[in-house]
């Protein structure tokens, strides 16, 4: 079993998430140090997740670019791209540091909070979801004629989305770190197999009414939902169909409900993810594999 470690104080949090964000800087560029090839990777990696989508339904409307559907589809798959990513980080922090590196359990022991650590190897994920997002943005804009113009977008709310987002994610993250440390198989799916699955469930490519009534409730118990219609308002607020249940929904009912659902998810994912580390400690999961 491994022994239990140092109670951990705020002054090693900010520790913590720089070392972390420092390692998943280092292992997502260490092999990239041709500038041109990052360039190329960063535009030919975002474009590729919504060419799909974007042909898809070219075919099935007949080019229907115009039609404000689309820029619905449009942006929330762009949005999208945050939770596959942040999903994929905190998840695959736990298999690299346990599996790949076999460091988890010197971390579990030091006084470095783990929670803060894994956080911060997710922050580069992030950053680069970011620029993600904005390259599939500018593509649709100057390619589709999607309607964005940043003399229309509200940065007020933009910004406040984003953050309260990102916090968002970041909680689902640390259930998933958790449930990865306690997994001996089949590890490697779970962030990628989440994200999948909550990409129907909440409405990021159509409407939440054409899901079966159960899958509805399910969708309207996740942040994720309120978060990607808030932000579609932000980006295009007078050019989006208004479409149940949002119809008689203004920003503000979004976000309220949004901030009460993310405390929720927050305070959740913080107690789960202590028992989960609690749990691997008395299981010797730390150092666990599961040979992949």
């Amino acid at each position: 079993m491994t022994p239990l470690k140092p109670a951990s104080t705020p002054r090693f949090w900010w520790p913590a998430l720089h070392a972390g964000m420092f390692m998943g800087w280092e292992e997502q560029f260490n092999w990239i140090r041709d500038p041109l090839l990052l360039v190329v990777y960063l535009l030919i990696r975002p474009l590729a997740t919504v060419a799909l989508v974007v042909v898809m339904y070219g075919l099935v409307t007949h080019g229907a670019w115009e039609d404000p559907l689309f820029a619905y589809i449009y942006l929330g798959n762009a949005l999208y791209i945050y939770v596959g990513n942040i999903f994929q980080a905190t998840s695959w922090a736990v298999i690299d540091e346990r599996e790949h590196y076999r460091t988890l359990k010197y971390l579990a022991m030091s006084p470095t909070p783990l929670l803060a650590y894994l956080a911060g190897r997710a922050m580069v994920p992030l950053f680069l979801g970011t620029m993600s997002v904005v390259v599939v943005l500018a593509a649709g804009a100057l390619f589709l004629h999607l309607p964005l113009s940043p003399a229309h977008i509200t940065w007020g709310q933009l910004a406040l989305g984003l953050l309260i987002g990102w916090t968002a994610l970041m909680a689902i993250g640390f259930f998933l770190a958790g449930i990865t440390m306690n997994s001996r198989r089949y590890i490697w799916v779970i962030g990628e197999a989440v994200a999948g699955t909550l990409y129907v469930a909440t409405g990021a490519i159509f409407p939440l009414t054409v899901l079966p009534t159960w899958l509805q409730y399910v969708a309207y118990a996740l942040p994720i939902t309120y978060w990607l219609e808030y932000m579609r308002r932000a980006l295009l607020p007078d050019h989006l169909p208004t479409a149940p249940p949002w119809t008689t929904w203004s920003a503000p009912d979004l976000m309220h409900v949004l901030l009460a659902l993310t405390g929720v998810y927050l305070a959740a994912a913080l107690l789960f993810f202590r028992y989960a580390e609690q749990r691997a400690r008395r299981e010797d999961l730390l150092d666990a594999t599961s040979d992949y």
